[in-house]
């Protein structure tokens, strides 16, 4: 079964700023989740988040110069998160070439004493190879993924009161062991869902849900699947043909990167 409270724990939301040369800031929303490898932690988003040409090659000459994470001083879900600084020139960021992820080591923070209390997900417990997605996974498997989305004002989906993140389901939509590739989709290691991600949905963890059990019954089920991280969550496609509300412009289909992506990085960090 998911551990909905140390997912809720490890996931968090995260702001990104960018300038110009010449002084045009954009900024966003999304969300990340803290993961634990080889003795080390590390904050997994999307590229795009720090990235922005990654999302939008016109902006190719804007430049990350503000980060913040939202995260909590003690291991409790029902405290309140507090806004973090990053500080860039202390944290090094690790981009895939390819793939619309990156990972954050070695994270330090800005004009701050305060100390987060990190609550990382294990790697070797909790992410799905690419064994898992040949083996275990099949088109229309549910899945959920968990995160910040934003309103179409702008306004908050989440908790407001605890700052917790939702749960949003889905359904595998392409072929789990292939890589999805379309023209409109920027990234390599890509999958399909029929779901709804939103605007601060990117960096979402995503679980497939497994194979249900009874609680407590110490049944063991031949061929269960075990719950998985199996990506991150990426984007969304939008139809321009609907009628022109928010919720009807959503295409239902949405993309992850895969967490074999993830690897590729942790590779690159800890060989």
């Amino acid at each position: 079964m998911i551990d909905y409270k140390q997912f809720f724990l490890a996931t968090a939301r995260i702001e990104s700023h960018f300038i110009e040369d010449i002084g045009n800031p954009r900024s966003g929303i999304g969300t990340g989740f803290w993961i634990f490898h080889k003795g080390q932690g590390f904050f997994v988003t999307n590229r795009h988040m720090i990235d922005l040409a990654h999302f939008d090659p016109k902006c190719q000459q804007h430049r990350l110069n503000g980060l913040y994470i939202w995260l909590r001083e003690e291991h409790s879900i029902i405290s309140s998160p507090i806004k973090f600084e990053i500080n860039l020139n202390k944290t090094a960021i690790i981009a895939h070439p390819t793939a619309d992820v990156a990972i954050l080591a070695g994270v330090s923070y800005s004009n701050t004493t305060r100390v987060p209390a990190i609550h990382a997900i294990t790697v070797s417990d909790r992410f799905a190879s690419k064994q898992f997605f040949e083996e275990k996974l099949n088109p229309v498997d549910r899945c959920v993924f968990i995160g910040y989305p934003l309103n179409i004002g702008g306004s908050a989906f989440w908790d407001e009161a605890t700052g917790l993140p939702i749960v949003r389901g889905a359904e595998l939509s392409s072929y789990p062991p292939h890589d999805f590739i379309h023209k409109s989709i920027n990234t390599s290691h890509a999958r399909l869902v029929s779901g709804l991600s939103f605007g601060g949905s990117s960096g979402s963890p995503i679980l497939n849900i497994g194979t249900p059990v009874l609680a407590g019954q110490g049944i063991t089920i031949q061929g269960a699947v075990e719950p998985m991280i199996i990506g991150i969550m990426a984007g969304h496609w939008w139809n321009n043909n609907c009628l022109p509300d928010f919720v009807k412009q959503h295409s239902g289909l949405s993309y992850f990167v895969a967490s074999t992506a993830i690897f590729d990085l942790l590779d690159l960090v800890l060989p």
